[in-house]
């Protein structure tokens, strides 16, 4: 049986705060994938007429309370959002840091010519290496700017590292993350260092002396 038939038969001993009640429920779920695909069904089609019917309903009742009630809708989906996030994985505490297909540990060093820019991942990871979601974006910053400079993705989770120069220095490049998903921050640091080398060879410098007799 469907939400709109269950609806229909409760219209006739519903009071009126009870069918506010009902037609909030319904609002929250007719607004999910779910229902979109329950629309499919012969059955729910066949009750749309029954859906019209409680907006009319509703039309009747005042605006004020109506703009309340879906308020509390707006706050409830956002509610739901953390619940879901939470239940996605546990709190985050570092990055799975991935540069040019390999994974890099807090204690290593990547040489990088400075000719030579490379794609980054990052996945935030809870304390047991599982998947957790984070608070907005991931956050990158480099130890120094003149070195190294980062073009990454809106979330921060992907993008790539461009050396800038000179050779033979060290950059460090911090992933910076919110792994408290109710407001507050919680925030966790993993660290990439980078040893930056010569470029490859594009030509030759010729120094020329003074002439001689020969």
């Amino acid at each position: 049986m469907s939400i709109l038939t269950t609806m229909a038969r409760k219209l006739d001993s519903l009071d009126v705060a009870s069918l506010r009640s009902e037609f909030a429920s319904l609002r929250s779920f007719i607004e999910t994938q779910a229902y979109y695909e329950k629309l499919r069904d012969d059955e729910t089609n066949e009750r749309l007429d029954d859906f019209v019917d409680l907006l009319r309903l509703m039309r009747l009742a005042d605006r004020a309370e109506f703009l309340e009630l879906n308020e509390r809708m707006k706050d409830l989906a956002r509610e739901v959002e953390v619940i879901k996030k939470e239940i996605a994985g546990g709190t985050a505490t570092r990055f799975i840091i991935e540069v040019d297909g390999k994974i890099w540990e807090e204690n290593e060093v990547m040489d990088l010519k400075v000719n030579k820019k490379v794609p980054f991942s990052i996945k935030p990871v809870d304390q047991f290496g599982n998947a957790a979601p984070i608070d907005g974006p991931a956050r990158i910053t480099a130890s120094n700017d003149d070195l190294v400079s980062i073009d990454a993705a809106a979330d921060g989770l992907t993008g790539f590292i461009i050396p800038k120069g000179p050779a033979n220095t060290q950059a460090v490049v911090s992933f910076t993350g919110d792994g408290d998903l109710t407001g507050a921050e919680k925030l966790f640091t993993s660290t990439l260092s980078l040893n930056l080398l010569p470029g490859d060879a594009a030509g030759f410098v010729v120094n020329v002396g003074e002439p001689v007799d020969v």
